[in-house]
């Protein structure tokens, strides 16, 4: 929760420069994510799920920065689908921007109206890798 706290006050903070201030944390121009990037994006979202192996990711491009956000389909410990659910978490980057790991991963209710926002916030600057047109966040 602490964590949520911090984001939204960095973004009500940096509301006037989006994506502006996003663009400005970039190392380049958005690009797909690589098969070793997301196995370390996934093994951190894993973690927290009942049901690990059988968690679905939808990879977003990487915009450059300190987070990354994407969707993630998990099942609940009786098998049931959550559905999409956004999820944000801190990478490392190298000096190349290449992703080394990733920390913190937080999956976003989607009936909590200021984590919806962040949503939104997020996925309004990011492009979809299969498409490459810019996303819609997930509906309820």
């Amino acid at each position: 929760m602490r964590r949520l706290s911090t984001l939204i006050v960095v973004a009500l903070a940096s509301a006037p420069f989006w994506p502006a201030g996003l663009a400005a944390q970039s190392f380049s121009e958005p690009r797909s994510l690589k098969p070793e990037e997301k196995a370390i994006i996934a093994q951190a979202v894993r973690k927290g799920l009942s049901r690990p192996d059988e968690a679905r990711f939808r990879w977003y491009q990487f915009n450059g920065g300190k987070q990354y956000c994407g969707l993630v389909n998990a099942k609940t410990e009786g098998g049931e689908e959550i559905g999409l659910r956004t999820f944000l978490i801190d990478v490392v980057p190298s000096s190349t921007g290449q992703i080394f790991a990733a920390t913190n991963p937080t999956i976003i209710d989607p009936n909590n109206r200021i984590a919806t926002t962040m949503t939104e916030i997020c996925l309004s600057t990011t492009i979809d890798e299969d498409t490459n047109e810019p996303i819609a966040p997930p509906t309820r």
